[in-house]
């Protein structure tokens, strides 16, 4: 098994189309936040200091949330092109249990997710304190870590559970251009969370993006946030704005509701990808 998940991170690692591919979304969020996004905002927030920092931190939030969605589905679909290329059919005759097949997949997706999170950090960081002087204190940063994980593992879950229902490379190809437009704004990188309507927020709140970038939120704007003295009602409305916390009943989610949600979430596709598994056996 050890060797199958080798080879599934040399042959993601090795190819740079795919590592470019699998941060298409990512760039695209960059993008429309420097060229469109970033004004807009700051024109509408003129009354609170820092704002471009603020600002930077809630888009590298979202933009982590897209890069573990999407480096992890580019991972996990190399299962697709195994099953069409007959190389599952060839390890049936090794002592390599189907499950053990999809354990060497799910756990070579988390290691990419993650390293390519860590990656995407350190860059979009680098990006804005050369344009905006943005720091980050060390403490803030290892804080992300275990964040990193965590969504490697939903977000990995997650993907499998989709992956293990789709039949052939060109489903694969739509699959993936679907999931890659929508978890951007899921993640509130393309438009903040807050503007969108009712209907539409609720629907955003039974995936998992929303508590995921939220959490990277809560964590990045914890500081900069306590620097800021707003009144409650204000604060309130900001932070629903930005997506730090979903809105349930009036009151928004905590950092660690969040983690709790994904964990739920991750929980839920594991059992999902095991029953599927246990019904085509």
């Amino acid at each position: 098994m050890k060797s199958f998940i080798n080879r599934n991170l040399r042959l993601f690692f090795s190819q740079p189309k795919n590592v470019i591919l699998s941060l298409f979304s990512s760039m695209i969020s960059l993008t429309l936040y420097l060229v469109f996004l970033k004004n807009n905002l700051l024109d509408s927030m003129s009354g609170i200091s820092n704002t471009d920092k603020i600002l930077d931190l809630w888009l590298i939030g979202g933009i982590l949330t897209i890069t573990a969605m999407t480096t992890s589905f580019t991972g996990i679909s190399q299962s697709v092109y195994d099953r069409e290329k007959g190389v599952l059919k060839d390890l049936s005759l090794t002592s390599l249990k189907s499950s053990e097949v999809s354990l060497s997949y799910l756990c070579s997706s988390v290691i990419i997710s993650f390293v390519m999170q860590a990656m995407v950090y350190l860059l979009t960081y680098a990006l804005f304190f050369i344009l905006d002087d943005l720091k980050i204190d060390v403490e803030t940063s290892l804080t992300l870590l275990p964040i990193f994980i965590l969504n490697s593992l939903v977000w990995s879950g997650f993907n499998l559970l989709v992956i293990k229902n789709i039949k052939n490379i060109k489903s694969l190809g739509r699959i993936e251009a679907l999931l890659s437009t929508a978890i951007g704004f899921f993640a509130g990188a393309y438009i903040p969370l807050g503007v969108f309507s009712k209907s539409a927020y609720s629907i955003i709140k039974l995936t998992p993006a929303p508590y995921s970038s939220s959490l990277f939120r809560e964590i990045l704007l914890k500081r900069p946030l306590e620097k800021i003295k707003m009144p409650t009602s204000e604060e309130f409305d900001f932070r629903k704005l930005l997506g730090i916390g979903i809105e349930f009943y009036g009151k928004l989610t905590s950092g660690y509701q969040n983690a709790l949600i994904l964990i739920f979430f991750c929980l839920i596709c594991l059992i999902g990808g095991m029953i599927i598994d246990k019904i085509r056996k």
